[in-house]
């Protein structure tokens, strides 16, 4: 039995809290698209950290022109965080050499490091940006790198990696959610804070790559205090869930 929350693996016997993303918004006043952009609190393999944003109501991002590649840049490529390679949301892995992204958006622009994309190791069909900067390079440019990431070649360059998450619209408050298993029985207990008189709904799902979310039982009342929903799972191989709040 596998449980995911948020693209987070739940092994059996472990309780712990979903993954957080801090967004912000690239305005339309300013120029942008008016879509939000943040960055995953761990580091993971390229498909993990998609799958963590489609859970979230988005994809890796995809950068379609210099200007969202400078807004990516001041906002996120800054301070402690310059150095980090970021994933982003394209890929050749269906056709190597055709880079696509993962919203079905045209590759309209690109910002390759010099003699890249390389497919240096044969399996190179993931994008990270700026993992070059690390290592005295570039800021922001582009690298194909494998799905975990590549081995150490300098300064931040080893992979797992941070991502960069896009959402088409304003994102829904993070609650953490915390399983708990039952040692007795083939079920979990769903469990987090609520505020009084506040409405929440717990959603879950069998597949990020397919299908939608559905509701796990009735919408639930807040009560100032730690709820619980217990899920039989029904002899399902893996659960996905999120809990939306509807209402303040």
């Amino acid at each position: 039995m596998n449980i995911f929350v948020s693209g987070t693996l739940w092994l059996p016997s472990f309780s712990m809290n979903a993954v957080a993303v801090e967004f912000t918004e690239w305005p339309v006043s300013a120029g942008g698209n008016g879509h939000y952009y943040g960055i995953t609190d761990s580091a993971t393999d390229w498909q993990t950290a998609e799958n963590l944003a489609i859970s979230l109501g988005g994809h890796l991002a995809s950068i379609n022109s210099a200007e969202e590649q400078a807004f990516i840049e001041t906002s996120f490529l800054v301070g402690e965080q310059a150095g980090r390679p970021l994933w982003v949301g394209l890929s050749d892995e269906a056709v190597e050499g055709t880079f696509e992204w993962v919203t079905g958006e045209p590759l309209t622009y690109t910002k390759w490091k010099s003699g890249e994309p390389n497919n240096t190791s044969g399996n190179e069909d993931y994008v990270a940006i700026n993992w070059e900067h690390g290592r005295g390079g570039p800021l922001g440019t582009w690298n194909d790198c494998p799905v975990e990431g590549t081995p150490s070649y300098g300064t931040g360059t080893a992979g797992p990696y941070f991502a960069l998450i896009e959402l088409p619209g304003s994102p829904m408050p993070i609650l953490k959610l915390t399983i708990r298993l039952s040692p007795e029985s083939d079920s979990v207990d769903l469990c987090w804070d609520t505020q009084t008189e506040v409405v929440y709904q717990l959603d879950y799902r069998t597949s990020l790559q397919s299908g939608s979310w559905e509701a796990l039982g009735g919408t639930v009342l807040g009560t100032g205090s730690e709820v619980c929903t217990n899920d039989p799972l029904a002899g399902q191989a893996q659960r996905f869930y999120r809990v939306r709040q509807l209402s303040e």
